[in-house]
């Protein structure tokens, strides 16, 4: 629940995001999916998750070797 009584996005959709994430989407895309003005209101909001947190990790591991694959077939 946000400061303000009302829910939070971020936590209801923290499932999404989560594994959005952890494929190496880029935060900024998740948001701009799910209606949020800006990705620092995810980071904000989850930034103490260590889903979060293991999500943010696994999601640089996808992208590097996202990239060495395009590589690879370049």
């Amino acid at each position: 629940m946000a400061a303000n009584g009302l829910p939070n996005k971020a936590i209801e959709n923290k499932a999404e995001i989560i594994q959005r994430l952890s494929n190496g989407e880029r935060l900024t895309a998740i948001a701009a999916d799910l209606g949020y003005l800006s990705h620092s209101t995810i980071a904000t909001t989850l930034k103490n998750d260590p889903d979060y947190a293991n999500a943010v990790k696994h999601s640089a591991w996808a992208k590097l070797e996202a990239r060495e694959q395009e590589l690879e077939c370049a």
